[in-house]
């Protein structure tokens, strides 16, 4: 995406969080840079930085609390992330990925 639609993208999300009660989002972001154990913007990434600061900027928790993805010859991190309002979730297990 162009830096531009991660803006209008992001813009959208921060509205949703703000006017929707029960908002649960579901995605592979691709930010490989962000800390989930201790968030914050990330200095060397202007898209992921972008992200967590709307996140950080919400109401939002993020649920996904380990690394996630084991690829060869990539660092593990947590792409897939699942967003919602605090109340919505109470636990996520993590299973064994498919193929």
């Amino acid at each position: 995406m162009s830096p531009k639609e991660d803006e209008l993208l992001l813009s959208e999300l921060h509205d949703a969080s703000r006017n929707l009660d029960n908002l649960v989002i579901f995605g592979d972001f691709n930010y490989p840079s962000l800390n989930w154990t201790n968030p914050a913007p990330s200095a060397n990434d202007s898209a992921a930085s972008l992200f967590m600061n709307m996140f950080l900027s919400t109401n939002l928790v993020q649920h996904i609390n380990q690394l996630i993805h084991f690829r060869i010859n990539n660092k593990p991190s947590t792409l897939d992330l699942r967003p919602s309002d605090a109340h919505l979730t109470s636990s996520v297990n993590f299973e064994p990925p498919i193929g």
